[in-house]
């Protein structure tokens, strides 16, 4: 039997609290690449494809006077094709349980009427795990590739070795690990965690291949604090910056909020010694599948082997998000209507009645130019 205590002590709710913020998204907003993003081109249908016809560093021929034109075979022509990953979820609320129960952070006596505050807490969680679900593709971009894990009929993005199949984007190996780039040696030749590495010498390399590689110059590093700290302790970059200075002309975070108005977990940097090179500290992370359906959380960039991204300015030459299609229909009788990129809908059910928040999304990063990103690891 229930004690007096148990029976009136009052129900007293003042907030609701998340115990984590709304991840980050800071990689696909960089890009442009974001829900409703100015790097999203809307192509439609299932597949997408791109033709290749290349510029070209050749000099062309001299002929002696009278002489006819030399001959030059044309210009070799490629195509790249891809199939947009669908993600589709939806997630299914009673609306017996909707209408008996309290809005979220409210005392027991405010019934939250038709469940309406509980309905739009859990769209906003639909649509993190939608966007979530682009910063992972954008993230795996930059490091070549990623893996789909298959579970009966559904399908998990995962780690490179994971999956049962592979999204390669095609990036060279000599852009990967200790940068090969031109196939002269690797550039990343000693570890960045002995402040006396020449990590001056390699940046300055590194741009000098993509330079040669593609003609986009290096403008922009991503890993995460750590080895932002070896770089901050190095002996030459210091040097080279001034020994009476500090190594950093600027060092703050990006003056932006997320959906949850507070402040993102991103720091940007750039050094005396290079300050045409901006460096993006990042140390955010998702919970990546696993086999057995468990979930592993996963930093975006691994302090363990010193994962760093070399990349130059986003724009839609080298890379954007495109966007797929599908014909949807809203509900019983509705026309079929086709709808591009990320769309979410409720749909209800009289048997029993409930309501159902859906989603789709038809999307992926588009590398046009692989060389132009190179992945290395700097603790090897």
């Amino acid at each position: 039997m229930a004690t007096l205590q148990e029976i009136l002590s009052p129900s007293v709710v003042n907030r609701v609290i998340s115990r984590i913020k709304v991840p980050q998204s800071r990689l696909q907003h960089f890009f442009g690449m974001h829900l409703g993003g100015k790097n999203n081109n809307a192509i439609g249908r299932r597949t997408f494809s791109w033709d290749i016809f290349d510029k070209t560093r050749s000099v062309a021929q001299m002929k002696s006077p009278g002489s006819g034109p030399a001959t030059v075979s044309p210009q070799t022509v490629g195509r790249v094709t891809g199939t947009f990953p669908r993600v589709h979820e939806e997630v299914r609320l009673d609306l017996e349980k909707l209408n008996n129960i309290r809005a979220l952070g409210r005392p027991a006596g405010e019934i939250d009427q038709g469940g309406l505050n509980y309905i739009t807490r859990q769209e906003e969680f639909l649509a993190q795990r939608f966007a979530n679900f682009r910063e992972f593709m954008v993230s795996r971009m930059l490091k070549g590739s990623f893996d789909v894990l298959q579970d009966g009929d559904n399908f998990y993005p995962v780690d490179p070795g994971a999956g049962l199949f592979s999204v390669d984007y095609r990036m060279p190996s000599g852009n990967k690990n200790q940068l090969n780039m031109t196939s002269g040696g690797n550039i990343i030749d000693a570890r960045w965690d002995n402040a006396g590495t020449s990590i001056f010498t390699h940046l300055l390399k590194i741009n000098q291949a993509m330079e040669q590689l593609t003609g986009r110059p290096l403008r922009h590093i991503w890993t995460d604090s750590n080895v932002w700290q070896y770089v901050l302790t190095n002996t030459q970059i210091h040097d080279v910056g001034g020994t009476a200075n500090t190594t950093f002309s600027t060092y703050e975070t990006v003056e932006e909020r997320g959906p949850d108005g507070l402040p993102t977990n991103e720091f940007v940097g750039v050094l005396r010694a290079i300050p045409w090179l901006k460096w993006h500290i990042y140390d955010a992370g998702l919970d990546i599948a696993t086999t057995g359906g468990s979930t592993s959380y996963k930093r975006f960039f691994d302090s363990a082997n010193g994962e760093v991204s070399f990349l130059p300015d986003p724009g839609a030459d080298w890379v954007e998000m495109v966007i797929g299609s599908e014909q949807v229909i809203d509900s019983y009788g509705s026309p079929a209507v086709e709808r591009f990129g990320f769309y979410a809908w409720t749909f209800t059910n009289i048997k029993p009645a409930s309501i159902e928040l859906i989603a789709v999304d038809n999307a992926i990063p588009a590398l046009y130019i692989p060389k132009a990103l190179a992945f290395g690891n700097v603790i090897f």
